[in-house]
């Protein structure tokens, strides 16, 4: 038998003529295939039966003229998968590309293949399994040019997520350690691409979330086009280059075997991004001729997402060029795309840019419409839009401040009802973000629909995700949008389930619209609500009752609302009793006073917002005498809750009780005599009620009770908390104790049920905010789950004060069996004994009165 080698050496003498014949251009596709026994690398293993025909075909061919190619054409294996919306088999043939590098010791082409993986990993939502690619790229690539492919990486991702600063960062990195080297193609592609993608970051960097905030307005001032154009300037000198090194990448022999190196979409997208900051910049024609360039591109290539790129950066030069006609019709076609591909992010970006440009013609009516539904569908999609999809995300509206606009043009046109509905509207979508991912249900079939509307809105986000991605195949995105939209009437029916299952529930994790008609049907005669709205520029008052409806417009701002409440609420904590009420007559001259006339009743329920959810409304001071003295009083964190108030909605008629407490407050800690007054009342008090103690209460100790009781007290401690505060000021362990409830997730866990909780502990000194909406939620998720009503604290009280309050609440209680009753005589009993409002002014009554 005649050695192996001679066969090679037969073989090769017979190729040799051949391929000097039909030249290396023709060679992949010309050569037939050789012997079994010339092909090193094997198409046998996993997934392997997959692979195009045509790609296989190559790599056998490649393993005996060219082998070099062999590991780029896996990459395109990969991508091949990747754009068929394969995550599985495009990670293996990465892998696979990665592993064939290293055999051949490329790095460069292992940086490339890599950086492929990192990015498909991205796409599919394994960010942390990218992070831990990029982490060994850093490990392994310490010093230049490789380390650029890490920079790179680290500079993609941030660029995805929106963080253009530390976008910028990595790629100046990335571009300073990649300079210098011509001619190896896996350095140009990531130059190319590295430029690109600063170029990106530069122009994006100061607009969008500049231009967002300003759609609300008439127009743009010269101070708003200076900030937006910054850095255009060096964002086009990057983008230039691109094109440069794409046609120097055009000649290199790679793009034979491997022509994934200039992926399609990456022109249309440089002249995207060029039309865009040519519209910054001023020159409205250029950027136009850009645009409509790229759009014809991304028609020609199926690029559906390029194509609606195109038509959005069109949106923004004819807004920055104050052209409503063009504007007006870019925009509706915009909405028009946007419907078709389920691109939720644009609908709402073109609702918005149609409000500005009715706004600009004093169109009120088409400006609020518009706002309005743009509002709306940020609503409906708000659990599951995802906000780390760049510039098309809709992170950059501030949802609040979109309410506010949609309010005082509702108030400047006079329509009081509707500004009363986008406020309480406002404070329901405040919940709603807290609470839509964390509650369940209190029975199984509602549960069940919460846990389907979870499912959907976390298929929806990766899909939305995958949707936006440029190497989808025409196929796939159409597919992606077929299932976002069979997923969002799903999502839309389970929220639907909820509602009619639980309404109750659904006012918590659905934006609710209270209608000021069916609040009035709801109340009583003796009962009248005031609820607030704080603006920028003025405070709102509505007050409803049975037979009436006003609202009141105060000119005063939101800054002057803050610095009056916290004025008030230091000299209770510091009980300067004279300062105290010296300042509890200007808040209710501020606050009530121009609202008291319209009162009917003397039960009054105060629905607050801001820097008003921590104001005692009670301690108001009026001709000498306290609110209390005249009314009893209760609060509720919004007037859809009012529904859950009904009569019907008791529990039980049981008389136990629950006492929970720490070691401290039971005496056997105590660090102080006073320690564990509050203790030894409830003791006298209620002698057979059942007692759990423990060192530390943490949210698994109280998911271990259950039962149904009349009352359930805590004693002491802050059994609302979250994992840091929700004010700037304090550090995150600013007296926040490390027990109780920390999110809602823990309190809709809970296997208690009560008529009413009393919280007899307190919250810790804070700095007073205007979004303190953190409390309230935690507050609305326990009336839902464990009780109608609660009895909580505005801020620490003494121990021995607490006791007294303690002793003479439940000692009323026992007389009248009404919650809002018993408070308000507790408290006027504490006035006539002496005590100064900051002793019993911090109780206050939320939910059921």
């Amino acid at each position: 038998m005649r050695h192996p080698f001679f066969h090679r050496m037969q073989w090769f003498l017979l190729m040799g003529p051949l391929l000097g014949l039909w030249g290396c251009a023709n060679m992949m596709e010309a050569l037939p295939a050789p012997p079994a026994f010339l092909a090193p690398v094997q198409l046998n293993g996993p997934y392997d039966a997959d692979i195009p025909i045509r790609n296989a075909d190559q790599i056998k061919k490649a393993s005996l003229v060219q082998d070099e190619a062999v590991p780029y054409i896996f990459i395109s294996v990969g991508a091949h998968f990747e754009s068929e919306g394969d995550p599985v088999r495009s990670i293996h043939f990465f892998n696979r590309a990665i592993e064939e590098f290293r055999k051949r010791s490329n790095a460069f082409g292992e940086g490339t293949a890599l950086g492929r993986k990192v990015a498909a990993l991205e796409r599919y939502g394994r960010t942390d399994d990218a992070a831990l690619c990029i982490r060994d790229m850093e490990r392994r690539w310490p010093g230049a040019p490789l380390n650029a492919f890490a920079f790179y990486n680290h500079g993609h991702h941030y660029l995805q997520k929106g963080d253009y600063s530390n976008a910028r960062k990595y790629f100046g990195q990335a571009l300073a350690a990649n300079s210098g080297y011509p001619g190896n193609p896996d350095l140009m592609a990531l130059r190319r691409d590295t430029e690109l993608d600063y170029g990106k970051a530069l122009v994006l960097a100061d607009y969008f979330s500049k231009v967002s905030g300003r759609l609300v307005l008439k127009d743009f001032d010269e101070a708003f086009y200076q900030d937006i154009r910054r850095n255009i300037s060096e964002g086009l000198s990057h983008l230039k280059q691109v094109e440069i090194l794409n046609r120097d990448i055009l000649k290199t022999k790679v793009i034979r075997y491997f022509p994934e190196i200039t992926p399609s979409f990456i022109e249309c997208d440089v002249r995207n991004f060029l039309g865009l900051a040519y519209g910054i910049q001023g020159q409205p024609s250029e950027g136009v001729n850009h645009l409509e360039a790229a759009a014809r591109m991304a028609q020609k290539a199926d690029y559906r997402i390029g194509e609606a790129d195109s038509l959005f950066f069109l949106n923004q030069i004819y807004l920055l060029d104050g052209n409503v006609p063009k504007g007006k019709k870019a925009a509706h076609d915009l909405e028009s795309m946007a419907d078709k591909y389920q691109l939720s992010s644009y609908a709402i970006w073109a609702k918005m840019i149609l409000a500005h440009h009715a706004g600009k013609i004093r169109d009120v009516d088409q400006a609020v419409d518009s706002l309005n539904n743009a509002l709306t569908l940020m609503e409906r999609n708000a659990l599951w839009l995802n906000k780390d999809a760049g510039f098309r995300s809709i992170a950059f509206f501030k949802r609040q401040e979109l309410y506010e606009a949609l309010l005082d043009s509702q108030a400047g046109k006079a329509d009081e009802r509707g500004a009363f509905k986008t406020a309480e509207r406002s404070k329901t979508a405040l919940l709603a973000d807290l609470l839509a991912g964390e509650m369940i249900g209190k029975n199984p079939p509602v549960s069940a629909s919460v846990k389907q509307m979870r499912l959907y809105s976390e298929q929806l986000s990766g899909d939305y995700i995958r949707l936006l991605s440029p190497v989808n195949g025409s196929a796939v995105f159409m597919n992606t949008v077929a299932k976002i939209d069979r997923n969002r009437r799903a999502y839309a029916d389970a929220l639907a389930r909820v509602k009619e299952q639980d309404e109750a529930l659904h006012s918590l994790i659905g934006v609710v619209s209270s209608d000021a008609g069916d609040i009035q049907r709801l109340l009583d005669n003796n009962t009248t609500l005031f609820t607030y709205y704080v603006g920028e520029k003025h405070l709102y008052v509505w007050v409803i009752s049975k037979n009436g409806f006003h609202q009141e417009k105060i000119r005063m701002s939101r800054n002057e609302v803050d610095r009056l409440v916290y004025a008030y609420r230091s000299a209770m904590m510091s009980k300067d009793r004279s300062q105290a009420n010296a300042l509890s007559e200007k808040v209710y001259d501020a606050f009530l006073k121009p609202v008291i006339p319209f009162v009917y009743g003397d039960r009054v329920g105060f629905v607050p917002h801001g820097a008003l959810y921590n104001l005692s409304f009670a301690s108001m001071r009026y001709i000498k005498s306290y609110l209390v003295d005249g009314f009893t009083i209760f609060y509720l964190p919004h007037t859809g809750l009012i529904r859950q108030m009904a009569p019907e909605k008791l529990i039980t008629k049981t008389k136990k009780t629950l006492i929970i407490a720490d070691a401290q407050s039971t005496g056997k800690q105590r660090s102080s005599p006073d320690d564990g007054a509050e203790m030894d009342i409830l003791k006298k008090i209620f002698p057979q009620a059942d007692y759990y103690v423990a060192e530390n209460i943490s949210p698994a100790d109280l998911q271990k009770l259950t039962g149904i009781y009349d009352i359930i007290h805590f004693a002491p401690g802050d059994y609302f908390m979250k994992e840091t505060p929700l004010d700037p000021g304090l550090p995150p362990d600013a007296a926040w104790p490390r027990n109780g409830c920390r999110s809602g997730r823990d309190i809709a866990r809970l296997q208690l049920a009560a008529r009413t909780t009393v919280f007899g502990g307190c919250r810790p000194e804070r700095v007073v905010s205007s979004a303190d909406t953190g409390m309230q939620s935690l507050v609305a998720a326990w009336l839902y789950a464990v009780s109608p009503s609660v009895v909580a604290t505005l801020w620490r009280v003494e121990d021995q004060s607490r006791a007294a309050w303690v002793e003479i609440f439940y000692k009323n209680l026992e007389k009248n069996d009404n919650m809002a009753e018993a408070l308000r005589a507790a408290q006027n009993e504490m006035i006539q004994k002496g005590y100064g409002p900051s002793e019993w002014a911090a109780f206050t009554l939320i939910g059921r009165h």
